[in-house]
């Protein structure tokens, strides 16, 4: 009888302590792609070799946590990550450059999990 409520203690004990774990790592390493209404962003220089993005999160409980980007027809599209405030990952600001050849790219999206937005147009500047 004794030996069963051990047993049964110590898995107990042990699923909260893999439950922590995992609310843990994902704190501290959980992305994702942040939904356009959650922050400005703004190209601050365009050549046809690099391309630099500023912006901040309205919220200050939602950081920078990184950006993806992909060219495709011409087109750049360009996603924001967002997170949980962790020792690492402090800021909402951000500011990056993206270095690749550009001189063919004619227009600069920014993409969410559901739309896309035109940043850029190169016809209009």
């Amino acid at each position: 009888m004794i030996s069963r409520v051990i047993i049964t203690l110590g898995v107990v004990c042990i699923s909260v302590i893999v439950l922590i774990l995992f609310w843990f790592l994902f704190f501290l390493y959980g992305t994702e792609i942040a939904p356009y209404s959650n922050f400005y962003i703004k190209l601050t220089d365009i050549k046809d070799n690099s391309i630099t993005v500023s912006g901040d999160f309205h919220s200050s409980g939602t950081v920078y946590k990184g950006h993806e980007y992909t060219i495709k027809n011409n087109i750049l599209y360009i996603s924001i990550k967002q997170g949980s405030p962790t020792n690492k990952y402090r800021s909402g600001s951000f500011s990056f450059e993206i270095k690749n050849d550009f001189t063919n790219i004619e227009y600069i999206y920014l993409k969410d999990h559901k739309e896309t937005f035109l940043l850029w147009d190169k016809n209009k500047g």
